[in-house]
């Protein structure tokens, strides 16, 4: 019940998203771990919070991600900052990997609030 009300909380602010300051849930730490990766273990990141401390393995672009947020920095901002030095038809892949990324991390409860910037 909580997933759906925070996702129809998402979409409502989709459209101002952009200007919003994602802030991490207390407690929510990035690690560098080894993951099962292909049968071996290999050096990955992982997420762990105080739901899910076993934690959950990330993306290097997830990574980079929760690495920058501070509660202070806009989701432009961040964007802008993933996509420096990137070449165009990276730039809006980036933007949406990063939009899909903040909706399933603030769906979780891992963003625990989009503040106004």
């Amino acid at each position: 019940m909580e997933r759906v009300r925070r996702r129809e909380v998402f979409e409502d602010r989709l459209a101002h998203l952009h200007n919003l300051s994602p802030c991490l849930e207390t407690g929510a730490r990035l690690e560098r771990k080894p993951v099962l990766t292909g049968g071996e273990f290999q050096w990955g990141y992982v997420l762990t919070t105080p739901n899910r401390p076993e934690g959950t393995e990330c993306s290097d672009l997830v990574a980079v991600l929760l690495s920058r947020i501070d509660g202070r920095t806009s989701v432009a901002e961040l964007i802008a900052r993933l996509q420096k030095g990137s070449e165009e038809p990276q730039t809006g892949q980036i933007d949406q990997s990063v939009l899909g990324a903040l909706k399933i991390l603030y769906v979780d409860g891992v963003i625990a609030e989009l503040r106004s910037a």
